[in-house]
């Protein structure tokens, strides 16, 4: 070979390493930016934007936030709420009604001391431009980050005395040593997961990084991953409590301080996890507090994100969160343990020595946190219909907006209690159904209802099932009404004589209602239950409308000369109490000004039934 054909060669290696060195130092910044690569991710731990993974996972606001399956709590949101309360409003957060997510974020649970100052960024002020270019540069500075949240917000003609308050929590972390890539599995009714962990091919190095909390079954025990920094990853199967904070107390309370090391006849199995969340928390926002200094408040938008990724080499997390406030003046077992995370767990990450975690996850539907899995078929479960009867415990969705719903299983949820002598009984006392729309039924606490449903019994607490059906067995609110109805057109019967209809006024027609806080209310009637009552009245006159006083006007039904109705009005005169199980109303029967009653009634509701009192009649 020539000497000029060995230059000419040196030349093209030389500039096609150049050209891979500049796409590689342009590719790391842009993942340092998390932005797309252009190229390629050169075997680093990276998702590019477009192609992370959202999914419908819950958030919560506190560690003593209820949780159903599939949810994530980060304590950004706590550090705000903290310097909201403690900063500026010297004083608990105080909403009319109080609703039970603030009594927790008041409680301050969580707060800086359970967090290095290196891994988070805070602050507040007067809401400007000024202020939001402040804090995109402290975050660049800190965490080399930018922000998904802040341009969501409005910042400019701001009063001097609106606040805004953000915060933002990062860190990565890395395992010693890299665990197992495993072969796919299954997880729940899904396939073709992704998991990595520890099996018979495993270094002895990799095993000394998982630390056994405690093991009592396959289907109950925790465990312990050591990183490279002071985070640490605990995970849990078989926790069924209703808080992250509880779940974190039991595992506190079962860990064995002797416990022994993982075992070289242990297996491990961890499914990759990947998920971007971000909520707007609606349920508190456009309520009006007050300050200590008499000044009232109301936030006008809060936001909160999740980012979280955990695969054999470590894993990351990515929190903001911010507010924009306006101003309104055991034994050692004998034979192999298994920690296979196949199904509903619970994962939490923690800095060693501190107190709390600073992140908690409880996942039940791996699809929600991985791309490719696939639904497992099963036909028989698809096909088959069973159905339970029971009582509902509460509903949240028909009445009030809820911020949270879930926009695939549905906007409303129901939970409800299987009577006993039903077989789902042996798999959970409660039952959570979801329906996409409203069906005009109100589901009120106490109502009897039938639910039929597909597939199994989804393991979590309460559980859950795929409802295709249900059905109001037993509403005792449209039941007193009914008993009303009937008591009132028995009344007097002579006004009903010639009667060409039976019209009732719903205007003041209310029922009791529990909150999903547990406030108690008064709700207007639903569509279905309004029908019923308007069924019901044609056993007595074929022509039943809906309609006011003022209407049976315009529509010609009344005599100026005789100052009568050619029918009967039916309407509340008042409502001196409604419970679920008493009330005391005034209601009119009226024909003309020289034909009308009053009955005030006494109910009582006494082993589902109600008794119905007149204590007074006027009579005119």
């Amino acid at each position: 070979m020539s000497k000029k054909m060995i230059t000419i060669i040196v030349e093209i290696l030389i500039f096609i390493v150049i050209v891979l060195g500049t796409i590689y130092i342009i590719d790391l910044n842009r993942m340092k930016n998390n932005e797309p690569v252009f190229f390629s991710t050169w075997g680093r731990k990276y998702i590019n934007p477009e192609d992370r993974r959202e999914t419908n996972m819950e958030i919560v606001l506190s560690l003593e936030d209820k949780i159903s399956d599939n949810t994530a709590w980060c304590g950004t949101f706590n550090l705000i709420w903290n310097d909201l309360k403690n900063d500026l409003a010297k004083q608990d957060i105080v909403f009319n009604p109080q609703l039970e997510i603030v009594k927790n974020l008041n409680n301050g649970t969580f707060n800086t001391d359970n967090l290095s100052e290196r891994s988070y960024y805070k602050t507040y002020g007067v809401p400007s431009l000024k202020l939001k270019e402040q804090i995109e540069k402290a975050i660049k500075e800190k965490f080399n980050e930018t922000s998904d949240i802040l341009d969501d917000f409005n910042w400019e003609g701001r009063d001097p005395k609106d606040y805004f308050l953000y915060a933002m929590l990062k860190k990565e972390f890395e395992f010693p040593k890299v665990f197992t890539e495993l072969d796919k599995g299954t997880f729940g009714n899904y396939e073709n997961v992704e998991y990595f962990g520890i099996n018979d091919s495993t270094e002895d190095e990799v095993r000394e990084q998982v630390k056994v909390l405690y093991y009592n079954s396959k289907e109950d025990f925790a465990i312990k991953l050591i990183t490279k920094t002071e985070d640490e990853v605990i995970l849990s199967k078989g926790c069924n409590k209703d808080t992250f904070e509880e779940i974190y107390k039991e595992i506190n309370e079962k860990t064995k301080l002797d416990n022994p090391a993982f075992l070289k006849t242990d297996i491990l199995k961890i499914p990759n996890i990947s998920f971007d969340l971000k909520k707007e928390i609606k349920e508190i926002q456009d309520k009006p507090f007050l300050f200590s200094n008499g000044d009232k408040y109301a936030i006008e938008k809060a936001l909160q994100t999740i980012q979280f990724d955990l695969d054999k080499k470590g894993g990351k997390i990515k929190s903001e969160a911010a507010i924009m406030m306006k101003n309104q003046s055991i034994m050692m077992p004998k034979e192999t343990r298994e920690f296979i995370f196949d199904d509903t767990f619970v994962i939490m990450l923690k800095e060693k020595d501190k107190e709390l975690p600073y992140f908690a996850a409880k996942i039940s539907d791996i699809s929600k946190v991985q791309k490719d899995v696939t639904k497992i078929n099963n036909e028989q479960n698809e096909e088959k219909t069973s159905y339970f009867t029971g009582t509902v415990i509460d509903s949240f969705g028909i009445f009030e907006e809820v911020a949270w719903a879930k926009e695939v299983l549905g906007k409303i949820q129901i939970t409800t209690q299987p009577d006993e002598n039903q077989a789902i009984r042996k798999s959970s006392d409660k039952i959570v159904v979801y329906l996409k729309e409203d069906d005009g039924n109100s589901y009120d606490p106490g109502t009897k209802v039938k639910v039929e449903y597909t597939g199994d019994v989804m393991k979590s607490y309460p559980a859950e099932v795929n409802c295709v059906s249900i059905t109001e067995i037993q509403n005792n609110m449209l039941n007193l009404y009914k008993e009303l109805l009937e008591k009132l057109i028995n009344e007097d019967p002579a006004l009903n004589s010639d009667a060409k209809f039976i019209a009732i006024n719903f205007e003041n027609f209310s029922a009791y209602r529990k909150g999903r806080n547990g406030e108690n209310y008064n709700r207007s009637l639903s569509i279905n239950e309004k029908q019923a009552l308007l069924d019901l009245c044609k056993k007595y006159n074929d022509n039943v409308i809906e309609a006011n006083f003022e209407q049976l006007k315009q529509q010609g039904h009344f005599n100026e000369e005789t100052m009568s109705l050619d029918g009967i009005l039916i309407s509340v005169e008042k409502m001196e109490k409604i419970t679920q199980d008493k009330a005391i109303i005034t209601m009119g029967k009226y024909r003309s000004g020289l034909g009308a009653i009053w009955p005030k009634y006494e109910a009582n509701l006494v082993d589902d039934k109600w008794k119905i009192e007149v204590q007074s009649m006027l009579i005119s």
